[in-house]
């Protein structure tokens, strides 16, 4: 042991080794040899030592405890948590091993055991760091940010040169919207332990989100300089490629990230896949797995009495985008249509207040409006719990700022999936999803873990009443021809894909005189597709990029288009209608996923079923035939000026009467005692 104690390594493990083979019955060596192999990471040879040590000696905390962390590290959790339990349970005051219990307890979901063991270690040895780091992980998982955050705080005063534990306060912050302070701990984090990979990801992330996409397109590439193949990574890096538009690997990055998908489950956000080619089955599965880890630890806690008397069924609307943002613009009309003599409506809001005139409009349009950012998720579903909601609907899903562990709860009895996330969420605490017969066949069901409620109608709202200037910016501003044929796209440049740009390019080369005018964009993404353009023997100065502007303005200036051309997999939804509404004509192609049929349904409703094609060459030849008919499209927009007077898609009321039909039908489901079953809406009338 003074060997060990004077730092020379060697000579005590050889020593240790020595004294075993002289008397394998030997106690007192079999531990410490242990932690010496532990430390120098032979953790087989550890763990041999480990189990020895407590078959010769069987109530030998510290070498349960020695085992449990072996046991950790190869992976075997429910064996580490084992170990670590019979260590506490020999020695109660042995913080380590609760600490360790707690993080082990954690990564098992259990998260109300985790905060208990590590709390208990935080009481016996407050200056533990590990211990704080611990409880500010299992506070994280619970969603109690701001607590977490002062755990992490307390770690890192105990050890401020720990680069994992500003990581993880990173990481808090960056969900709590600090994204300045954010970025200096992942700064330190990395000058810190510069191989620390998860570090890299989690920055780039936080520089996605600050606008700085060339710098974690760099600090992906770092991580996996640093962790060749890191999975996270990986699928972080073919993101934002996607959104630069930067294609010289975009096969590639498409066949890793679903080789990912099927090798680490849980890795793969389930809204990454949406926009890259993917079956329904495929994104079954990434929601699945990504519910599945979301859900972890997480116990339904309440109880739901079935009403003996009929009384108006209480509607809780949650989301992260009650404010000016697609979703807003498309539930606040419904919110305030909704008929009061046989519903409540309640909003959860948990997203930012962005003072707009949209977030006031839904502060009043609810019966009651919740503010939930400062509760964590156990909070916020005993607050929806508490306030009697029948039916929540959920409207983010697994979009940025989503929730989806207060839903895990299951403060509502019944809980319904609806627009935000164009897709299954794969989880077992959301009962139904609202679709049409164009979005979803009954055919589809296989593929989606909700139950499929079509609506009668368009499963896309009406949006609020949108005002369109009068008289549009003249093209010329644009930078647009005085003649030439305008084809257009206003989508997120992540949904342009190669297989659909070749497709606008040869419809340039083909029709002289004609641009296509594309949504605003970064110099990174102007400057990938204009070369992509030239690539393709395109011109690039005939690719035309629109400035932001506000509503009205934008929706006028579509009348300077001749043709929106959609996307895919991932079609135009929002987009879509305000082409629709502003009366110019779309022309779509649809897919077999959720994502890829909602510009089909859309124009369905719109009166204009001719403009959805199954593939790509059709897709391709009706443009361009289009593009040569002028009294086509003259005629197109004839009917889109007839459409906004009669057509369903424009009907402001209808989506309130079908999703109330689709509710009280699954009101009446539960309150018979039956399961969750699919079901269609009856058309009204």
């Amino acid at each position: 042991m003074l060997v060990k104690r004077q730092g020379d390594e060697d000579a005590a493990i050889t020593l240790f080794r020595r004294a075993i083979g002289a008397d394998p019955d030997c106690p007192p060596a079999d531990a410490p040899l242990g932690r010496l192999l532990e430390q120098r990471g032979d953790l087989d040879g550890a763990l041999i030592c480990y189990q020895r040590a407590i078959r010769l000696r069987p109530k030998d905390a510290q070498a349960r405890h020695g085992l449990g962390r072996v046991l950790h590290r190869l992976g075997a959790l429910p064996d580490a948590v084992a170990s670590y339990a019979a260590a506490v349970q020999l020695a109660p005051d042995l913080a380590e091993a609760h600490s360790d219990l707690g993080e082990g307890l954690r990564r098992l979901g259990r998260i109300a055991s985790a905060l208990d063991a590590c709390q208990r270690a935080v009481a016996l040895k407050p200056d533990l760091a590990e211990a704080h780091n611990h409880l500010g992980n299992a506070l994280r998982d619970e969603g109690e940010l701001a607590a977490a955050a002062a755990s992490y705080d307390s770690a890192l005063a105990l050890r401020p040169e720990w680069a994992e534990a500003h990581n993880n306060l990173a990481n808090v912050l960056a969900e709590l919207g600090r994204t300045a302070a954010a970025v200096e701990h992942y700064q330190r984090a990395l000058s810190l332990k510069p191989d620390l990979a998860e570090a890299h990801v989690n920055f780039g992330n936080a520089l996605v989100q600050c606008g700085r996409l060339d710098e974690a397109e760099a600090t992906y590439q770092r991580a996996l300089s640093v962790k060749p193949g890191y999975p996270p990574a990986v699928v972080q890096q073919a993101q934002l490629r996607a959104e630069l538009c930067e294609w010289r690997d975009a096969d590639a990055d498409a066949a890793r990230v679903r080789d990912i998908l099927r090798r680490h489950p849980a890795v793969v956000p389930p809204w990454n896949l949406q926009w890259q080619p993917s079956t329904p089955a495929e994104q079954l599965l990434c929601a699945r797995q990504w519910s599945e880890r979301v859900a972890a630890g997480v116990q339904p806690r309440f109880c739901h009495q079935r009403p003996a008397a009929p009384r108006k069924v209480r509607l809780g609307y949650i989301s992260a985008d009650f404010r000016d943002h697609p979703v807003g613009y498309a539930l606040a009309e419904t919110i305030e249509r909704h008929d009061r003599a046989r519903f409540e409506v309640a909003g959860y809001s948990y997203g930012p207040d962005d003072g707009s005139p949209l977030r006031r409009r839904f502060e009043v349009g609810f019966d009651r409006f919740v503010d939930l950012r400062t509760a964590h998720d156990g909070e916020a579903a005993v607050r929806i719990y508490r306030d009697g909601i029948d039916i929540l609907i959920d409207l983010t899903g697994y979009t940025r700022l989503s929730r989806p562990r207060i839903a895990a709860r299951r403060p509502a009895p019944i809980q319904v999936n609806l627009l935000g996330f164009l897709g299954t969420m794969g989880a077992d605490f959301i009962d139904y999803i609202l679709v049409d017969r164009f979005i979803a066949t009954p055919s589809q069901q296989p593929f989606y873990s909700e139950r499929l409620v079509h609506l009668s109608g368009c499963w896309w709202p009406s949006e609020i009443g949108w005002d369109i200037a009068q008289e549009a910016t003249p093209r010329s501003i644009y930078g647009l021809p005085r003649n030439g044929f305008v084809f257009c796209c206003f989508s997120t440049s992540y949904k342009i894909t190669p297989p659909v740009f070749d497709v606008w390019m040869r419809l340039l080369r083909r029709v002289p005189g004609s641009v296509l005018w594309l949504a605003g964009a970064s110099d990174k993404v102007a400057a990938n597709l204009r070369r992509e353009a030239a690539q393709r023997a395109v011109d690039p100065a005939r690719l035309v990029f629109a400035p932001r502007e506000p509503m009205a303005d934008y929706l006028a200036r579509h009348q300077h288009a001749d043709l929106f051309l959609d996307t895919l997999p991932y079609n135009a939804v929002g987009t879509a209608f305000h082409a629709l509404l502003a009366g110019l004509p779309l022309l779509t192609c649809v897919g077999q996923t959720f994502a890829s049929r909602t510009a089909g349904t859309i124009l369905q409703a719109a009166g204009l079923p001719e403009l959805v094609t199954h593939s790509l060459a059709e897709y391709e030849r009706l443009a361009l035939q289009l593009a040569q008919t002028p009294g086509l499209l003259t005629g197109l927009r004839r009917r889109l000026a007839q459409a906004r007077l009669a057509a369903p898609l424009f009907d402001r009321d209808r989506f309130a009467r079908d999703s109330e039909t689709a509710y009280l039908k699954m009101w009446e489901i539960w309150r018979a005692g039956e399961p969750p079953r699919p079901f269609s809406v009856a058309p009204a009338g």
